[in-house]
């Protein structure tokens, strides 16, 4: 939620306050995964109407703590939520962030989006240097297209690949 939130107004070019609606559809179409659903389970007991803002720090504190327990079968006592937060009060970092995944990021994939017919050239050109085998890049590629990339379930990302609208150089 947060992430959405930060992202509702990043350019600036809209007045005020973005805003975020967060909702369940009727037909289902979320992902089934374990982590999704701990997420939706945690989320759903600390915000939203008549709850927490997703910025409030104590609600944030009790949503990970749920949120980690919930992902290792409901006990926070044990499995990869307790190690976890042992290594974060150790403040051993380094392995909190080898161990722990809040996502399983092994089946999905980064993915370029383009927004604006402006952007077109830059990304495209980002995107070449990313994909010749012969060039090297450095990480300020991958800083300039950071905020046009998104993570997809692989069998999605394939799925528009596959009936995308334009060349490879589109998707």
């Amino acid at each position: 939620m947060q992430q959405a939130a930060g992202r509702c107004n990043r350019d600036g070019r809209l007045e005020g306050r973005g805003t975020v609606v967060v909702f369940d559809p009727v037909d289902g179409g979320c992902p089934r995964g374990s982590e999704y659903t701990a997420a939706l389970a945690a989320g759903a007991r600390f915000f939203g109407p008549e709850l927490a803002r997703p910025d409030d720090l104590e609600a944030l504190d009790a949503y990970y703590r749920e949120r980690y327990a919930y992902q290792q079968g409901g006990d926070p006592e044990s499995g990869l939520g307790a190690e976890i937060q042992k290594l974060r009060r150790a403040l051993d970092f380094p392995r909190v962030d080898r161990d722990f995944r809040m996502i399983d990021d092994e089946h999905s994939v980064p993915v370029v989006v383009v927004r604006r017919g402006s952007e077109r050239a830059c990304i495209g050109a980002a995107v070449a240097q990313l994909t010749d085998g012969f060039r090297s890049c450095g990480p300020e590629v991958l800083r300039s297209l950071q905020q046009h990339t998104a993570s997809l379930p692989r069998r999605e990302a394939e799925a528009g690949a596959e009936g995308g609208t334009g060349g490879a150089g589109d998707r």
